[in-house]
């Protein structure tokens, strides 16, 4: 071997090493949500060869468009609300100290993340202190961003049932690393997040690892008594309450519970009516289609509803 490639191996090991010294590996929370029933709408899409007739173009063209609207509508509407989420229902720190206040402050919202695949989004915040960062008000964001996610994209189902399906998700934790410049999560925290979404959740709604119910337990009842320790055990417990365990014993986003309506905008609360409508008519739909199996992810759905329009001035 020559030195010339003996050095330039030894350079490229020694860059290896470099990159692993610069890995700040921190716990990540990692929300996966996913559009059901669009790997059946892209299945559909699925031709070979291509269409020659005119009007079998214009069909698939038009099929392959309403699949894009779907995705993008579902990315512009998480964007906004990770944005606007900056802004809304900061904790209660007027009675703490300066410098305190200072770092609770100070925070970075979730990050939409990029991940392959056509019929799904993921939401994921560092658990990393940082001078410029207190985790648990990115938590609360990303939770509460994906609760209103699912709302609106009930509201949306009612002006444009065609171009709507209901949201299912993914909620866990695990360490890991983001990857720049490809903005890239590598944790298990996504197959954590995937497999509750694939596996357990089942019907239109998102479900939280047991993972993710003892962090938020261990910030509720931490016997620390500073000041950061204090605003933690807040917000924990408001996170918690974004939560609900179901009939089955899964820890479930309670997207339409007394929280979600507490800080809900008017709008939304005025447009409630419209997401029972939608989802009583898709439920129709799909039973009259005889897909029974999929009617009954809607059910859920329908029942979850029923018992919680009252909150939001809604009579069933």
């Amino acid at each position: 071997m020559s030195s010339e490639q003996t050095n330039t191996e030894r350079t490229k090991g020694e860059e290896v090493q470099s990159e692993d010294k610069r890995m700040a590996l921190s716990f990540w929370v990692v929300a996966f949500l996913d559009l059901l029933g669009y790997r059946t709408l892209l299945s559909k899409l699925d031709v070979s060869p291509l269409p020659t007739e005119p009007a079998e173009i214009a069909s698939l063209s038009a099929a392959f468009g309403r699949a894009v609207r779907l995705r993008r509508r579902l990315s512009r509407g998480v964007e906004d609300f990770l944005a606007a989420a900056e802004h809304v229902h900061p904790p209660d720190i007027s009675g703490l100290p300066p410098d305190a206040q200072d770092r609770i402050t100070g925070w970075r919202r979730a990050n939409l993340l990029r991940a392959p695949g056509p019929d799904h989004l993921i939401l994921g915040c560092s658990l990393a202190p940082a001078e410029d960062h207190f985790p648990m008000r990115a938590v609360v964001n990303l939770v509460t961003t994906a609760a209103s996610a699912m709302l609106v994209q009930l509201i949306i189902g009612a002006d444009d049932p065609e171009d709507t399906l209901p949201l299912r998700g993914g909620i866990d934790i695990a360490p890991g690393e983001l990857i720049q410049p490809e903005n890239f999560l590598y944790s298990p925290a996504l197959t954590r997040a995937y497999d509750l979404e694939s596996k357990h959740a089942i019907y239109a709604r998102t479900v939280a690892g047991p993972r993710f119910g003892e962090f938020l337990s261990m910030y509720v009842h931490a016997q620390e008594s500073t000041p950061e320790a204090e605003v933690n055990r807040r917000l924990a417990a408001r996170i918690a309450e974004h939560f609900f365990v179901d009939r089955d014993g899964a820890i479930t986003l309670d997207f339409m519970g007394e929280t979600m309506r507490r800080y809900a905008s008017k709008e939304a609360v005025g447009m409630a009516g419209r997401a029972w409508k939608y989802v009583n008519e898709a439920h129709a739909r799909v039973r009259s289609t005889g897909h029974f199996d999929v009617a009954a992810k809607y059910a859920w759905l329908v029942e979850y509803m029923r018992e919680r329009l009252p909150l939001w001035g809604v009579k069933p």
